[in-house]
């Protein structure tokens, strides 16, 4: 019987007769040799990082470089106005207003800040059965 010149699996002629064993042979030559091919970690191909657009990966380990802790920022930041470059820490000023609300609609209230209103006042659109409330619109 003939046989394939780079697996040797076996070749019936078109006369014969279809014979399972030979299919199953051939079919477990085919898994051998596949399944030693997708479980090889060694690169048989030698596929390079270049061929996977991974040419600016450098392959090292994080122990050896700069990720584990913070360097210089490339271009400083800004944080609520303060410059911070990653060499130190910073203190971030927060200024925190309250205004409190004696008789406003609580609708027309748009600009950021802190607001309150105690027992008594007469402000308007405040949710039901509520006196006093504290309201943060950022």
């Amino acid at each position: 019987m003939k046989q394939t010149d780079n697996f040797k699996l076996n070749k019936p002629d078109y006369t014969d007769v279809a014979d399972i064993s030979i299919i199953n042979d051939n079919m477990d030559i085919i898994d051998n040799i596949l399944g030693g091919h997708t479980k090889s970690t060694s690169n048989p191909h030698n596929v390079t990082k270049e061929q996977l657009g991974l040419e600016n990966v450098n392959n090292t380990a994080d122990s050896n470089k700069n990720v584990l802790s913070a360097t210089k920022l490339t271009t400083a930041r800004k944080i609520n106005g303060t410059v911070f470059d990653g060499t130190a820490d910073i203190t971030v000023p927060a200024t925190l207003t309250f205004t409190a609300l004696v008789s406003k609609d609580l609708n027309t209230v748009t600009a950021q800040g802190f607001y309150g209103g105690g027992a008594n006042n007469s402000c308007t659109n405040l949710p039901t059965e509520v006196s006093t409330f504290m309201l943060i619109v950022s």
